[in-house]
């Protein structure tokens, strides 16, 4: 989905002798040029989980390593300063539910069984059991869980939909480790 005007140019670049045949050079040449320019403004208009690019004006630099010369938005970026500040100074944390960012952010593998831990990865107790059967009684992992739902941090702070316990993987959390403190962003658990 994200490359498909860039294959489809390229379908009918190489397809281009067989199509010159029926088409002139000129209206072929116009057809490729049109989908080039649509593949181009789609692309810098619809971001993944972001805002189109002329509204990115934050750099990832220093902050999530290998972002160097990355844009995101205000909230987004927000969100990853807190974050990368909290691995500072949590070197066992763990984000919980799919933050793409924590993952990018640690560089030792998560102490949890999945790298996506949300309703779709962990649909069943079983499945829970499994994934959480090294960090059950960890009393040195501490637990950051986004107060708001970090899928839509380019649209605002919107909190997470009934506290996060729509995902097994913070229900448990919730169960087995303990409030510590809040942050602006992040409810922070531990034994």
């Amino acid at each position: 989905a994200l490359f498909v005007g860039g294959i489809i140019s390229l379908l009918l670049f190489y397809s281009s002798d067989s199509i010159k045949i029926e088409l002139s050079n000129k209206i072929f040449c116009s057809i490729l040029l049109i989908t080039l320019a649509t593949f181009y403004f789609a692309r810098i208009n619809n971001i993944y989980r972001d805002l189109p690019s002329k509204n990115l004006t934050y750099k990832l630099d220093n902050i999530v390593e290998g972002a160097s010369g990355i844009y995101t938005n205000k909230n987004t970026f927000l969100v990853l300063q807190e974050l990368d500040s909290l691995k500072k100074s949590n070197p066992n944390l763990v984000v919980v539910p799919d933050f793409t960012a924590y993952t990018i952010l640690h560089t030792h593998e998560s102490k949890i069984l999945t790298e996506w831990p949300n309703k779709t990865e962990i649909p069943t107790d079983k499945i829970l059991q499994k994934i959480t059967s090294k960090i059950k009684n960890d009393s040195t992992l501490v637990f950051a869980i986004p107060v708001f739902q970090t899928a839509l941090l380019k649209d605002g702070f919107v909190p997470q939909e009934n506290s996060g316990l729509n995902y097994p993987i913070i229900k448990f959390v919730k169960e087995k480790f303990h409030i510590r403190n809040f942050t602006n962003y992040f409810e922070i658990r531990r034994k």
